[in-house]
């Protein structure tokens, strides 16, 4: 360390001692305790504000009659993550997304180990998976590392990050939905 550091370390240092420490003859003082504040008003919530349960509530009842309305027309979700993962693909558990942007009765999302992110969308029939496969086709057009296969009535989406090569787990992906 150059003499000039040195030299700015030792006097920073005395300049925060003197500041921050008393004469030995300054008398130390204590406060009277200060009487607790009343606690300030609430804000008033903006007009038409509404608990969260009602502001969204439609979507939540959307979710729970898709819950309560899956068909039967292909793979389930669970029968896809349970194949998924005794292929040896590692996946969270899937959660349930809204099936109606891409015309679906029941979807779930999930991501593997490796960042691939997968939905799994299911549909009254095949025809139905069709016309969803090929608007999740338009809606990820723009993007690089993306597969969708369809297995009768049910749609894999797979989107992986374009910094990840993950072909292979994505053939191996559509393998197993295939083999359903």
């Amino acid at each position: 360390m150059g003499i000039l550091v040195k030299s700015a370390v030792v006097t920073s240092f005395a300049f925060l001692l003197a500041v921050g420490c008393k004469s030995k003859d300054e008398a130390v003082t204590t406060k009277a305790p200060v009487a607790a504040e009343e606690p300030k008003a609430r804000r008033a919530e903006p007009e038409g504000h509404k608990p969260i349960e009602q502001r969204y509530g439609a979507i939540f009842q959307q979710l729970e009659a898709q819950k309560g309305a899956r068909p039967k027309s292909g793979p389930t979700v669970e029968q896809v993550a349970a194949a998924l993962t005794k292929a040896g693909i590692e996946i969270e558990a899937p959660r349930q997304g809204l099936a109606q942007s891409v015309g679906a009765s029941y979807c779930a999302i999930s991501r593997t180990k490796s960042g691939v992110g997968l939905s799994i969308c299911e549909y009254t029939d095949a025809a139905a998976a069709k016309s969803g496969r090929a608007r999740a086709e338009k809606q990820l057009a723009a993007f690089a590392n993306h597969e969708t296969a369809m297995n009768k009535g049910t749609i894999l989406t797979l989107r992986a990050p374009a910094n990840v090569e993950t072909k292979d787990e994505l053939t191996k992906m559509v393998g197993v939905f295939e083999g359903l």
